[in-house]
């Protein structure tokens, strides 16, 4: 069984509410591998440029990813993906018919891959502009998923740490040619 609990206590250690049976999610081994995120100046309410580069170690099967997904910390908008977004190397097999898109209400930012297409192994570079906001979410995380919409199947997610107003990042932001 692939169960997960969670207890809250107070500070006396009396536990005030527990779930022992949360259902975990059906993990797979799926060849795609972080590398990095990397960014330039990051001011209140300016524009940044973001990096995410990612590794897929082995060619992938046929069909079993038709997107890749960029969901970014509430208030954080992106620029318009047509002509803000760069994709290294280019070979990645993107639909002819807008194959980066907005969507949802936090605004995730979507890759659309062709339908049977393989994603050969390499590493890639997802490059693209965004807005910050006039204060740092809470939840300052950005999230990468490659999913096959067709199923709903989620093959690969990584959930990284966001920046700070000021932060330096921990990667240079390299330009795609």
């Amino acid at each position: 069984d692939n169960l997960w609990g969670i207890m809250l206590r107070d500070k006396e250690g009396t536990t005030a509410d527990a779930n022992m049976e949360i259902t975990g999610m059906q993990l797979e081994d799926f060849p795609i591998q972080m590398q990095s995120i990397a960014w330039d100046q990051v001011i209140t309410d300016q524009m940044t440029t973001i990096s995410i580069q990612f590794r897929v170690l082995q060619d992938t099967p046929a069909g079993s990813v038709t997107q890749i997904t960029v969901l970014s910390p509430e208030g954080v908008m992106y620029s318009d993906p047509s002509t803000t977004v760069q994709i290294n190397p280019a070979d990645l097999p993107l639909i002819d018919n807008s194959p980066i898109t907005l969507s949802g209400p936090s605004k995730s930012l979507t890759i659309h891959l062709v339908q049977g297409s393989v994603i050969d192994q390499g590493v890639y570079t997802i490059m693209f502009e965004v807005q910050n906001p006039s204060s740092m979410p809470r939840d300052n995380t950005w999230t990468i998923q490659a999913i096959k919409a067709a199923d709903d199947l989620l093959r690969f997610q990584e959930v990284l740490p966001g920046y700070q107003y000021g932060q330096q990042s921990p990667k240079q932001l390299i330009p795609i040619a």
